[in-house]
C-alpha cells in the first residue's frame, strides 16, 4: 500500500544495523542492547550505555498503547461491549 513507508523502515533498520556492526565488529550480538555493558562499565561511558537502554525501554513502554488500542477497539465489540 505504501511503498515508500516500507522502505524507509528498511532503510533505517540497515542503517541502525550497520552502526552496531561498525561499533563493536565482530564483537556484535544478535540483540545490539547486548553489546553494551553498561553494569561492567564505569564514567561517561556507562552513563551513556545506561541512557541508551533508558531511552529503549521507554519507546517500548510508549509504543505499547499504540499497539494495543486497536485490538481493544476490534476485540470489545466482538464480545458484546460497546
Amino acid at each position: 500500500p505504501h511503498p515508500q513507508a516500507m522502505i524507509t523502515a528498511v532503510s533505517l533498520y540497515w542503517i541502525v544495523g550497520m552502526g552496531g556492526y561498525a561499533t563493536f565488529k565482530s564483537r556484535t550480538a544478535g540483540d545490539l542492547l547486548r553489546n553494551f555493558g553498561a553494569a561492567n562499565v564505569g564514567g561517561l561511558r556507562g552513563a551513556y550505555e545506561r541512557a541508551i537502554k533508558l531511552c529503549y525501554g521507554l519507546s517500548i513502554v510508549g509504543s505499547f498503547p499504540l499497539v494495543i488500542l486497536p485490538f481493544y477497539n476490534l476485540l470489545l465489540p466482538m464480545i458484546g461491549y460497546d
